[in-house]
């Protein structure tokens, strides 16, 4: 079954506010203070008007209690009162309760290409604010770097918005990175020179905390949670775009770290090859990443662009199935997912990346990915294509630290 998904509605808060649920859920006995307040915030933040009359008859607690755990929230800036608007019913209209979502905020620094991205994201997981920087290969080594993300980082700290207190940093990186002690790898598709990057010194340097996660781990923890049906089985994400990777994650729990998913790295060929960023030759890189087919694509399309969702619009224009490249980089992509598959055996596969939105492109890559796998293969497999842009990617990398700071905010240890 072969499916794609709608452009995103606007059920952030939603889904944020889902992910923050069970953080104030009772292991038993009474209900703590923090769990209470919690769970009202949740319900103030639910849409439509909520006032402190409805939280007493939606949560069966006295009237006084309700008003004491409102006015902590009001003090702790998390909700405000505002008086309906006109014509009002009859009778003294009630003070209306609503969420300030922007009194908590995470910083994510992201990579889109060759492009350095970093959006401050709230509570709601929208975005207040953001800046980016091209880098070229030349000026990235592990201090140019370095110096660029405390740039970045900065300026958003001047932009943020008054009331809004900034809790951490969550980097989302592609290539291989190792979470637990907080190292960047390699980034070998975009910059050779940047190796083994320690990003631990910048909590730090900047007081808050600081996390780093691989950039389509944090792509699929957004799809699970807004997902649950694909919380149980296997789902695989493959990333087909500047490079090429996946992700995996069993009965919910992502799987692997560090450089598991690295696909885009797997030797396809062997002889005289074209030799990839990261060094070796045959890689299936530079068979199908869109920085190893941009210089074929611009002899037919020049303006062409090498940003991935720039590139993904620039598709929607333009039929460049007839690029001679492409056909080899679509049979080496559907063989490299056939291996992928027989290995893992997912329940469900969701490609992403601006190639999977094209069309005519995905069919003929799934026409050959089907042609490839073995008769014993289970035909079943739901595929889908993944949501356009690196939304899931932000929101995935924002929320640990988000149900972090807003546990500990309502009184949570």
């Amino acid at each position: 079954m072969i499916r794609g998904e709608l452009p995103p509605v606007d059920d952030q808060a939603a889904l944020m506010c889902a992910e923050y649920a069970g953080l104030f859920s009772d292991a038993g006995g009474a209900p703590s203070p923090a769990c209470r307040k919690g769970r009202l915030f949740l319900d103030i933040s639910g849409g439509g008007p909520v006032t402190r009359k409805r939280l007493v008859e939606s949560h069966g607690i006295r009237p006084g209690t309700v008003s004491a755990l409102v006015l902590e929230l009001i003090d702790l800036g998390l909700t405000i009162e505002e008086r309906p608007r006109p014509p009002y019913t009859q009778g003294r209209p009630e003070i209306l309760l609503r969420p300030v979502f922007e009194r908590i905020g995470v910083i994510v620094v992201h990579v889109i290409s060759r492009e350095v991205r970093a959006v401050l994201v709230d509570l709601a997981g929208r975005a207040l604010c953001e800046h980016r920087i091209v880098v070229e290969p030349t000026q990235a080594d592990n201090t140019g770097l370095l110096t660029l993300f405390s740039e970045l980082i900065r300026t958003l700290q001047q932009q943020a918005p008054a009331a809004t207190e900034i809790v951490g940093v969550a980097f989302s990186l592609p290539g291989i990175v190792d979470s637990e002690t907080q190292r960047w790898v390699h980034a070998t598709s975009r910059w050779p020179k940047m190796t083994n990057m320690k990003l631990a010194g910048l909590a730090r340097d900047l007081g808050i905390p600081v996390t780093i996660n691989k950039g389509l781990n944090s792509e699929l923890r957004a799809r699970l949670a807004r997902r649950a049906n694909e919380r149980q089985g296997g789902t695989l994400v493959v990333h087909w775009g500047y490079g090429i990777g996946a992700a995996f994650a069993l009965n919910g729990q992502i799987i692997g770290s560090g450089s598991f998913g690295e696909i885009g790295h797997w030797t396809v060929a062997t002889g005289p090859t074209t030799r990839c960023l990261c060094g070796q030759a045959g890689c299936l890189e530079t068979k199908a990443a869109l920085w190893a087919l941009l210089p074929r694509i611009r002899e037919v399309f020049p303006d062409a662009p090498a940003e991935e969702w720039s590139f993904e619009t620039f598709l929607r224009d333009h039929d460049i199935t007839n690029v001679p490249a492409l056909a080899q980089a679509t049979s080496e992509m559907a063989l490299a997912l056939r291996n992928l598959v027989v290995t893992l055996f997912p329940h469900r596969l969701v490609l992403t990346g601006p190639f999977a939105q094209n069309e005519t492109l995905f069919h003929q890559f799934i026409e050959e990915f089907r042609a490839n796998m073995p008769a014993h293969a289970p035909s079943s497999i739901d595929i889908r294509v993944g949501r356009p842009g690196p939304a899931d990617e932000i929101l995935g990398a924002s929320i640990p630290l988000l149900q972090n700071a807003l546990y500990r905010l309502c009184g949570g240890r």
